[in-house]
């Protein structure tokens, strides 16, 4: 996955999510992880593929929102690039994946 230097690599991180997102089979949607540095804590943020749906959570030692909050296309690319430099950290740390050819 490449790194999200621009706000277009914040969309193809999106169109792309797959390839570093993990999935929940209980919840049925993918998710991915990454550090809230404003508030000590971690942010998830989760694509359900059944209707095309983007939300983010975040918690902490002293904080858990209540519930997901949903975000639009724009809001989406904006929060991503907002928070690139902790999600390029996540992707960075990501395992290769072995592909066979």
């Amino acid at each position: 996955m490449k790194l999200i230097r621009s706000k277009k690599d914040a969309e193809n991180f999106i169109s792309n999510y797959d390839a570093c997102f993990t999935f929940d089979h209980d919840g049925k949607k993918y998710y991915f992880i990454f550090e809230d540095h404003e508030r000590n804590g971690q942010w998830t943020l989760m694509h359900y593929e059944s209707d095309n749906r983007w939300t983010v959570h975040s918690m902490g030692e002293d904080y858990c929102e209540d519930g997901e909050t949903e975000l639009e296309n724009e809001e989406l690319v904006s929060f991503i690039f907002k928070n690139r430099k902790y999600i390029n950290v996540s992707i960075k740390n990501l395992e290769p994946v072995l592909v066979e050819s």
